[in-house]
């Protein structure tokens, strides 16, 4: 993918999902620890948030149509978001 190497979007990779184009934008040199915002959130927090979001939709969801276990809610959105973990953090 093409796009400009910035915090930003990295940080909008990581809110969809987009592992190749975190991996681009790392291996490019893309700071994880640069602010995204005038809070000073860096692009691991976004990572964070939007884990909580998927769990927090995958319960919903369950609750409506397949009843699971929290462990297995707690894994699947884990494994799901694992990739991404381990390309941030590994430049941390």
């Amino acid at each position: 993918m093409e796009g400009p190497l910035t915090t930003e979007r990295l940080a909008a990779a990581v809110q969809t999902g987009d592992v190749s184009e975190v991996k681009r934008l790392l291996d490019a040199g893309v700071s994880v620890n640069s602010p995204v915002d005038s809070d000073g959130h860096t692009v691991l927090d976004v990572l964070v948030k939007e884990h909580c979001k998927e769990v927090n939709s995958m319960i919903e969801t369950s609750a409506k149509n397949l009843p699971m276990e929290k462990e297995q809610l707690f894994e699947t959105a884990q494994q799901s978001t694992m990739e991404l973990v381990k390309e941030l953090v590994m430049l941390v």
